[in-house]
């Protein structure tokens, strides 16, 4: 049955429903964001250890 274009069987559907289009998206954008906060506490380590190794130096 249509109606104003749109069929019941949409019209019935869960306002929060993903559509088909949309599956692991959510999962695919968390992925990205923990893989770049990976690389930076990665860097802001490599960073911190080089830097108390200098400071070990300048002591001795």
């Amino acid at each position: 049955m249509k109606i104003a274009g749109i069929n019941q069987q949409q019209q019935e559907r869960r306002p929060g429903a993903a559509r088909s289009g949309e599956r692991g998206s959510a999962t695919v954008i968390a992925l990205l964001i923990l893989g770049l906060l990976t690389i930076f506490v990665a860097l802001a380590l490599s960073r911190t250890t080089a830097e108390a190794l200098i400071m070990g130096n300048d002591a001795a």
